[in-house]
């Protein structure tokens, strides 16, 4: 009977009520021992306000007898067990402490001093005499003596928990069996006589039992055999039923699973996408990129993912692309890759983590769009068609969100209206098709200066450039349009009209400002206007950045 329900019931009551019997002296002897420090506590600030006054008076008249016999009483004083005294600037003055019951001259701090004294702790109180700061008094006591205080309460408290324990245990088994044990018993005799097998179910008979419960539990145990056995040809005409759908579900999964199969032919003959290791080597890819890159398979697999890359993209995409999937989150993006024979195309393409069963992350699967023909229209509608550079359309498109960027990031922000010298006049002398040239070689110089990430420049008008930059202090971006002018007048075009110098040269407005909410593009760019105006009124080929 040691597997008995009774036994096993006696043995939870048993761990019940032996956890609530000692979580009960327990919280006691915590109580006890919170008192008891909170009254050494309590004699710490007693005995400052008894002592500081005559402490204040023998420092003030630096009377170290009668401070040192001071400092002895304190430390003979209960639940004390060390005194030091520190100067203004925390200088040790005079320490006693308590040791193997003895008041000795040594300062209780040292650890080597306190080993007898675990869990050291103090209070601290100014020493004043006729309102000026003598010293500081520490009062020092520890864990050990607030135990010594409350290890016989301890004792009284435990002895009479186990005495408590053992006299109600008592109690409560011998109950336990006269009342329950004894009758459960019977029952089980009675429930051994039921058949082994469900087609033998019988009903239980308790009579010879008067136990009120026990014949309820007969009442009760018998309907549910009744039950049961109503139940069981419902149950075998359900199974049959079941087992008639699970039939039918099997051929539709199988031609589920077939149309499945179709689909990822479908897929894989037609997305472009990937599979890759957590450090970007290509496991698997579909037919359709292998169609599109020009590679077999056995030359992809195991490679790097930077196979496709180009050099020509940025990298900030990457290291943005790696911190996004390093936090488990989807990466969006654009990429200019590159075929098996060097052909480029733009691909837009989603990137995100790929989990076992487990929630372990093995690797990441990526699915691209060729977005090639898109991006050329987009190149063409953004595109200054005869220097190459930004138009104005996606001028005002970049600006907008170089602001909100520069905002959010609290940087710098540099705007430079460039406007090539008299040039109006050079197309007057030399021809409009000379005054192209120009225009192509300044844009090449602009390029070819703003190498950066955060570098752009567009050409917003006949012969007016804007350059947007960022990251750049008020003196570092002078440098830079210093830079530009003078590798514009480096290209040593000649200018006979030119009234600023014998070449072709440009005038530059700048400003360098913390972007703020009512910067607008309107005013930063009336303000590079002004700007560039200025240095066109004051001579030209030089820059305005007042």
């Amino acid at each position: 009977m040691n597997n008995s329900i009774a036994n096993r019931l006696l043995r939870v009551v048993f761990s019940i009520y032996l956890s609530i019997t000692c979580v009960i002296p327990l919280v006691q002897l915590y109580n006890e021992y919170s008192m008891e420090k909170q009254d050494v506590v309590d004699n710490l600030d007693i005995y400052e306000a008894n002592f500081s006054q005559g402490l204040a008076r023998a420092l003030w008249m630096y009377d170290n007898d009668q401070a040192t016999a001071i400092l002895d009483g304190i430390v003979k004083l209960s639940g004390v067990a060390g005194v030091r005294i520190t100067d203004a600037d925390d200088k040790l003055l005079l320490a006693r402490m308590l040791e193997n019951g003895q008041v000795v001259d040594k300062d209780i701090l040292p650890e080597e001093n306190h080993a007898s004294h675990f869990g050291l702790f103090q209070k601290k109180f100014p020493v004043q005499f006729d309102g000026n700061n003598v010293a500081s008094v520490n009062f020092f006591s520890s864990e050990k003596i607030v135990f010594d205080g409350v290890k016989y309460s301890f004792l009284i408290i435990l002895i009479n928990a186990v005495i408590k324990t053992m006299l109600l245990w008592w109690l409560f088994v011998w109950a336990f069996n006269r009342y329950l044990v004894y009758s459960l018993n019977h029952f089980v005799l009675q429930m051994e006589h039921l058949g082994k097998d469900e087609e033998d179910l019988k009903p239980v008979a308790l009579t010879t039992f008067d136990t009120h419960e026990l014949i309820r539990l007969e009442s009760v145990f018998n309907r549910m055999i009744y039950r049961i056995l109503k139940k069981q040809n419902t149950i075998r005409q359900l199974n049959k039923n079941l087992e008639s759908k699970v039939e039918e579900r099997t051929v539709e999964l199988k031609k589920n699973n077939m149309q499945l199969c179709l689909n990822r032919d479908l897929l894989d003959n037609h997305v472009l996408s990937t599979h890759s290791d957590l450090d970007g080597n290509v496991l698997d890819l579909s037919i359709a990129l292998l169609k599109l890159t020009g590679y077999e398979k056995n030359e992809v697999v195991g490679l790097p993912h930077r196979i496709f890359g180009c050099s020509e993209n940025n990298p900030e995409i990457y290291k943005d692309l790696w911190l996004t999937l390093t936090r488990d989150e989807v990466w969006y993006g654009e990429f200019l890759n590159q075929k098996k024979n060097g052909e480029r195309y733009w691909v837009d393409i989603t990137i995100q983590p790929k989990f076992d069963e487990h929630g372990i992350k093995v690797g990441y699967l990526s699915v691209q769009h060729n977005i090639t023909a898109q991006k050329h229209i987009e190149k063409v509608s953004i595109t200054d068609a005869l220097t190459g550079l930004y138009n104005r359309r996606h001028f005002n498109i970049m600006i907008e969100r170089e602001l909100r960027r520069a905002r959010r990031e609290k940087e710098n922000m540099t705007f430079m209206l460039l406007d090539v010298d008299r040039f109006k006049e050079y197309n007057d002398f030399y021809g409009h098709q000379a005054g192209d040239e120009v225009l192509v070689k300044v844009a090449k110089v602009l390029l070819e200066s703003c190498t950066r990430a955060v570098d752009f420049v567009f050409r917003v008008g006949g012969e007016e450039f804007f350059i947007l930059t960022s990251k750049l202090s008020e003196a570092e971006s002078q440098a830079f349009a210093k830079e530009i002018l003078n590798a514009i007048s480096a290209l040593t075009i000649p200018h006979v009209r030119n009234s600023a110098s014998d070449v072709v040269s440009a005038s530059l407005g700048l400003i360098t400002l913390k972007v703020g909410e009512s910067d607008t593009v309107d005013k930063i760019y009336k303000l590079t206007d002004e700007r560039l105006y200025c240095a066109k009124q004051t001579g030209r080929n030089k820059i305005c950045a007042d």
